[in-house]
């Protein structure tokens, strides 16, 4: 059109297809978020001391990965990069240990005897448990 002197109404062309094609991925990746966000469920980790009835609970805000790990790659807490947690101790009682992956990323083993533990102790210790 541009060579054959018609260059306004090409570009009139272009205005139109821009609009209609813009607007239409403009949608598209609205519904792409609105279908992410809808299928985005909370992760809860229960523990139970007989398999069946949930005793604690631990809400998981993000899964990355899915690791199997073998028992004898299980590092121990103090090689770890531990100084990001506050509390080191408690944090030696509560982790089992970690495995590191190939890119230096932790993923750490906890231990849900100790959780229902901590939470035993929490619940004995609360006043307003007591005073109920």
């Amino acid at each position: 059109m541009s060579e054959n002197g018609q260059q306004s109404e090409a570009l009139e062309v272009i205005a139109h297809e821009r609009k209609t094609t813009l607007g239409q991925l403009r949608r598209l990746f609205q519904m792409a978020r609105v279908q992410i966000k809808d299928n985005i469920r909370p992760v809860i980790i229960y523990i139970t001391e007989d398999g069946q009835t949930p005793i604690l609970g631990l809400l998981v805000d993000q899964v990355n990965d899915v690791v199997t790990y073998d028992e004898t790659t299980l590092l121990d807490i103090e090689s770890s990069n531990l100084n990001r947690i506050h509390d080191i101790e408690l944090s030696s009682t509560l982790l089992k240990g970690f495995v590191r992956d190939n890119e230096g990323g932790e993923c750490f083993l906890l231990r849900p005897t100790k959780l229902l533990e901590l939470k035993n102790e929490n619940k004995e210790s609360s006043p307003l448990e007591q005073s109920a």
